[in-house]
């Protein structure tokens, strides 16, 4: 490991858990899955869209009700404050 990439590992092992948690989402998200080596779960792929397709319809029946995007992002922000 580089020295930067340590340097940016030591910074972000020091942040909160939930910030931990977004920019750990955000790297992987980042990675370009066509470029990487890693086996495909198929099992845990179709779980995703199960998942995907579950919340979709409860979002349709009305059954979660919709955050206007400004009200999401400031509790957002309050998260990652904490």
């Amino acid at each position: 490991m580089s020295p930067t990439e340590e340097a940016v590992l030591g910074e972000a092992l020091s942040l909160p858990v939930q910030s931990r948690a977004y920019l750990a989402d955000m790297l992987w998200a980042s990675l370009p899955e066509d470029q990487l080596d890693l086996p495909v779960d198929e099992g845990l792929r179709r779980a995703w869209a199960e998942d995907a397709r579950r919340r979709m319809q409860e979002v349709e029946t009305g059954k979660v009700p919709l955050l206007p995007g400004d009200e999401v992002m400031d509790r957002f922000r309050r998260r990652m404050q904490q």
